[in-house]
């Protein structure tokens, strides 16, 4: 339940006093639960070295009892087949976070029979997710139409399991799906959806993400009005969350409305903020702080700092731009860098000018 409402330090103090209170005579089963769910609440809080460390922890208390295959063993295997499905899938979220689509595609790979014959409504569904998950990583968030018809089956087979919990999350995957696919009428349905499910079953992890991306839905719309009041929400739960990821994106939102509403100061100081959020993950979407960022540094004069920050753009780890924004931003970079700060400067303004046609800024 703490879990569920977003107090991951509690719950994490919580799992750690019952550790030491479980018996052995499950061989390790009970403590190979907890520790992994002591790594779910590291991950929600983007603490990537603890989480995997506390994930392989989980996975080498499994042990397995060999050709004795008696009902009573057939169920205890079967119990601790779930239990190394829930860290495989724990391990698959964090390479998410870390933008590693090839760890996730090996996990893919060890999963998929031991899913389909161990593996609980909920599991399969969250290894449904997986392979999105992987396609995002790899397309870098440039989506099919295949992607969207498989985020819209899965929200069939949510519905038809009649879970709030995968429902709503269902909604949340569609509408992030399209949002990135370029629907952002259909995106805000979906995503209004997920929010309105999450607040009844009081899942705040999905609110956070639900408010995050229909600010950014509606920024991309250019619905200014309607931007604050999700980023806003946002901001205040994904820092009670300590969710650095959503901070940021909420950071970078209030940056974008910062500048249109003619204060480059309070965007600059929104835009650094959300950077230094993201520092520690691969954050795919840090355009959201970058654009509105670099329009403000060029309004004052700083060409130095608005050529640094526009490197973010052309990473690897970062969603794929349209190419006449990637060439604007490397064009400045490299003008910049051999000396020419003259020429740096066109680029960047036509960095900025093309990004407010294409509804990045």
């Amino acid at each position: 339940m703490l879990e569920l409402m977003g107090q991951h330090d509690e719950a994490r103090v919580a799992y750690s006093r019952a550790l030491p209170l479980l018996p052995d005579v499950d061989e390790g089963i009970s403590r190979s639960r907890l520790y992994q769910k002591v790594g779910v609440t590291l991950l929600s809080q983007s603490k990537y070295e603890e989480a995997l460390e506390t994930y392989r922890r989980a996975e080498a208390l499994l042990t397995w009892s060999g050709d004795d295959r008696r009902d009573d063993h057939v169920i205890a295997d079967k119990e601790r087949w779930q239990v190394w499905i829930d860290v495989q899938l724990g391990l698959g979220g964090l390479y998410y976070s870390q933008g590693d689509a090839d760890s996730i595609a090996k996990v893919i790979e060890c999963l998929g029979a031991v899913v389909e014959k161990y593996g609980t409504a909920l599991q399969q569904s969250r290894f449904f997710q997986l392979g999105s998950m992987m396609a995002f990583r790899r397309d870098r968030y440039v989506l099919s139409d295949e992607i969207v018809a498989w985020e819209r089956r899965h929200l069939a087979v949510a519905q038809a399991s009649g879970d709030p919990y995968l429902i709503s999350d269902a909604h949340f995957r569609l509408g992030f799906t399209l949002l990135w696919h370029g629907d952002l009428d259909d995106a805000q349905v979906q995503l209004q959806t997920s929010l309105k499910q999450a607040e009844e079953i009081g899942s705040q992890e999905r609110m956070v993400s639900s408010l995050t991306y229909l600010a950014t839905t509606h920024r991309m719309s250019g619905q200014v009005s309607e931007v604050p009041i999700y980023a806003s929400r946002a901001l205040d739960l994904a820092t009670r969350l300590h969710h650095s990821g959503y901070v940021g994106a909420a950071l970078g939102n209030l940056a974008w409305l910062a500048w249109r509403g003619g204060d480059p100061y309070e965007a600059i100081e929104h835009g650094l903020c959300a950077l230094e959020a993201w520092e520690k993950g691969n954050h795919p979407f840090r355009w959201l702080a970058v654009f509105p960022l670099v329009a403000a540094l060029l309004a004052q004069d700083r060409v130095e700092e608005a050529v640094e920050h526009s490197k973010i753009l052309y990473s690897p780890m970062q969603q794929q731009l349209p190419a006449h924004l990637l060439a604007a931003a490397e064009s400045a970079v490299q003008s910049w860098d051999r000396g020419d700060q003259a020429s740096a400067l066109p680029h960047l303004v036509r960095l900025i000018e093309t990004a407010h046609a294409t509804g990045h800024i």
